[in-house]
C-alpha cells in the first residue's frame, strides 16, 4: 500500500459467472444451485435488451419457482442505481442479474451487494471480467 495511503474496501463480486454459447437456458439451474427462489430482477440496457436480456427473462418466468422483472438502464448512474434498488425492494427481488456490458453489470452488482441478494452476472462481451 502507498505511503499515506490508509482507506481500503473490501468489495464482493458476483456469486456466478455465466459466459458461453446457450449460456441463457442454464440460468435457472444456476438459481436453483444457490438457492433463489421468487423474484429475479434483470438489469440490461437498450441494445442488450435485445440481445440477451429479453431472452433470459423469457426463460425465468417459464421456469416453476421463478419469476422477473426487468430494468432497462442507459448509463450508470446514481439515477439509474437508484431505480434499480427501488424495484428490487418494490419486486421483492431474492437476486438479481446483470445483462450485458461493464457498466450493466456493474450496476446489477452494486444494488445487490446494497440490497443483500446474491448477484449473476451475463455478460455479453468477451473481455469483461464479470
Amino acid at each position: 500500500m502507498a505511503a499515506g495511503f490508509s482507506r481500503w474496501r473490501r468489495m464482493q463480486f458476483p456469486q456466478e459467472i455465466l459466459a458461453g454459447h446457450g449460456v441463457l437456458s442454464g440460468t435457472p439451474e444456476t438459481l436453483a444451485g444457490i438457492g433463489v427462489k421468487g423474484e429475479v430482477l434483470v438489469v440490461t440496457g437498450p441494445v442488450t435488451r435485445g440481445i440477451a436480456g429479453q431472452q433470459v427473462l423469457d426463460i425465468l418466468e417459464e421456469t416453476r419457482g421463478l419469476s422477473a422483472h426487468m430494468v432497462v438502464v442507459e448509463a450508470a448512474t446514481q439515477a439509474s442505481l437508484d431505480t434499480i434498488m427501488e424495484v428490487g425492494r418494490d419486486t421483492v427481488a431474492r437476486a438479481i442479474l446483470g445483462v450485458g456490458g461493464g457498466s450493466k453489470i456493474d450496476l446489477a452488482k452494486a444494488a445487490g451487494l446494497a440490497l443483500g441478494v446474491p448477484v449473476v452476472s451475463i455478460p455479453t462481451s468477451a473481455p469483461h471480467d464479470g
